[in-house]
């Protein structure tokens, strides 16, 4: 082992250099270091030690618990990163730390202990509360640009510079809706927070048709003016591209706000909206062992024929004496196609009542059904499939095949709104490549300990590594810092809706905008939901009875 006894005297290059040595020499003594202050000479512009005294009056570490003194405990922003992501995860504090103990070999060669990590969570809670419900948000909001320049975020003041509507967007958000968002539903009926904001969410479905998000809000009301400000962010965020098809509830704001900023895209209604609205507005007419409901559904799904559906309809209509039918017919939704050149097959299914009419073109190659299945899920139908199956078109054409249901649904780059390319998560990489070279080093470390050569070996080239290490970290900080300033002035500036860089604006806004009143709209919850919470009820019913038993008996 070297001597690392300062001695009067030595000179040291920089306060760093001075500072590894003096923390070096505490590690191998057993004694935590402090930094107070440094007589710098100015003929030699180096660092000198001047006095020393190694007697101590208090009882050294032993070795195997120097890594729990105050000078040998940092935690990396790798590590950091990590801990947040697993904490978000649900994974207790505890756990954590036991996980992130093993990935290095140990708690002694963790770099930190479970107190230092439960006081770093406590004050990044802490730090989310000092700046004020839109400080924080807009500082949050900030960080995630200067991490990500992809990260796309927009807000609405009022005239006495109050936060109404807020819309964000990350990057996992813009890359989903370019490869999957030619359709999408837009749902505000999600629970409110205490400031009765509805939550906007964008939801669409990958080619495994598991559910991506591209895209949030908090608004302050469902005006018309709310929404359109909405979606014309929401298309800002997604560099302007628009999708086939939207589905939302059946409110008469997003309606309108859809025909004036998105008027060529297909607007459906939600299935799903449309049997909730139908039980609340016409819940009357299903007591007494009614079959409304099931007629109800009949319509919905049954009938594929225009002619059949309004006949279904209008009989149902006269059943029940259903008088106002202001909310029934904004369901009814007609589209025709017609064209000489193309050839009309009727198509039946056997076993199932119903025919669909397929419109083809078998020189260029296009076809259409009534079922619309195609239009909506973007899936050629089982009537489409055996029309082409007559004509002999054994290979599906090119253009019935959409990107979004294949293999390569997510290859290539994606742009964002400046156009820049965008990274889903660039703390990820550092994290992955922080996992594969842990172990590694952790196997290396092991083998070399048991043979003596290849101890010193290792050591000496461990040294030299870090020293290398640490002269490329201060020049990438120094280059990532003046790229952070860029960013921040640049994001602040193009972001923002009316264009102000985001330190004006912090000055500026005075807080969100207060709403007054009810809740408003929450989401209706299904049946299934409903029954879990009828069997929660009972449980604990059950427990209070059995406790109160014991205690009688």
């Amino acid at each position: 082992m070297n001597d690392c006894t300062p001695k009067v005297g030595m000179e040291f290059d920089t306060l760093e250099a001075a500072w590894m040595f003096w923390k070096n020499y505490g590690k191998q003594t057993g004694f935590s270091v402090r930094k107070h202050y440094a007589n710098k000479i100015c003929e030699t512009g180096k660092y000198k030690v001047y006095d020393f005294v190694s007697e101590h009056n208090h009882v050294l570490h032993l070795a195997a618990t120097t890594f729990m003194m105050r000078s040998e405990r940092k935690m990396s922003d790798v590590q950091a990163f990590a801990i947040d992501l697993a904490y978000a995860s649900g994974i207790k504090p505890k756990e954590i730390h036991e996980l992130m103990s093993r990935e290095a070999g140990g708690r002694a060669n963790l770099g930190y202990t479970g107190i230092d990590q439960k006081n770093y969570l406590r004050t990044r809670r802490q730090q989310s509360l000092i700046y004020g419900e839109a400080g924080s948000l807009l500082r949050y909001f900030q960080q995630q640009l200067v991490h990500n320049p992809s990260f796309h975020y927009a807000v609405q003041l009022d005239i006495e510079e109050q936060i109404t509507n807020i819309f964000w967007a990350d990057a996992k958000m813009i890359i989903d809706y370019a490869h999957f968002g030619d359709v999408f539903s837009f749902d505000t009926t999600f629970g409110t927070n205490k400031e009765f904001r509805p939550l906007a969410v964008f939801i669409g479905f990958n080619h495994h048709r598991e559910m991506v998000i591209f895209g949030a809000a908090l608004l302050y009301d469902e005006t018309i003016e709310s929404f359109k400000w909405l979606f014309e962010s929401f298309l800002n965020a997604h560099g302007g591209r628009k999708p086939k098809s939207i589905f939302t509830d059946q409110d008469f704001a997003i309606a309108k706000a859809l025909t004036e900023v998105m008027p060529e895209t297909w607007h459906g209604l939600c299935t799903w909206h449309i049997m909730q609205n139908g039980i609340k507005k016409l819940g009357n007419l299903m007591k007494d062992g009614s079959l409304f409901l099931r007629d109800f559904k009949d319509c919905m799904y049954k009938y594929e024929n225009e002619s059949e559906f309004e006949e279904a309809w209008n009989k149902m209509i006269q059943t029940y004496t259903i008088k106002d039918l202001s909310w029934l017919n904004a369901a009814i939704i007609k589209d025709r196609n017609c064209s000489q050149l193309v050839h009309e097959y009727t198509v039946v299914l056997l076993e199932k009542v119903g025919e669909y009419k397929v419109l083809c073109n078998s020189i260029s190659r296009t076809i259409s059904c009534s079922c619309r299945k195609f239009e909506t899920f973007g899936i050629l139908c089982c009537h489409a499939l055996k029309v082409f199956d007559i004509l002999d078109i054994k290979i599906i054409p090119d253009a019935y095949i959409l990107k979004r249901w294949t293999r390569e649904a997510k290859n290539g780059y994606v742009i964002d709104s400046i156009g820049k390319d965008v990274h889903g998560d660039v703390n990820l990489k550092v994290t992955q490549r922080y996992r594969r070279l842990c172990p590694r080093l952790v196997r290396l470390a092991s083998r070399a300990a048991e043979i003596e050569e290849a101890y010193a070996l290792v050591e000496s080239v461990t040294k030299e590594l870090e020293k290398q290490v640490e002269d490329i970290a201060m020049k990438f900080s120094s280059v990532s810092l003046n790229n952070s300033k860029d960013q921040m002035s640049l994001g602040g500036s193009e972001i923002v809706d009316h264009g102000e860089p985001i330190k004006n604006l912090v000055e500026k806004v005075k807080g969100l905008k207060k709403k007054e009143g009810h809740k408003g709209r929450k989401r209706c919850k299904s049946w299934v939901e409903q029954q879990l919470r009828r069997k929660k009820k009972t449980s604990t019913k059950d427990s209070i009875r059995q406790q109160l038993s014991k205690v009688c008996f």
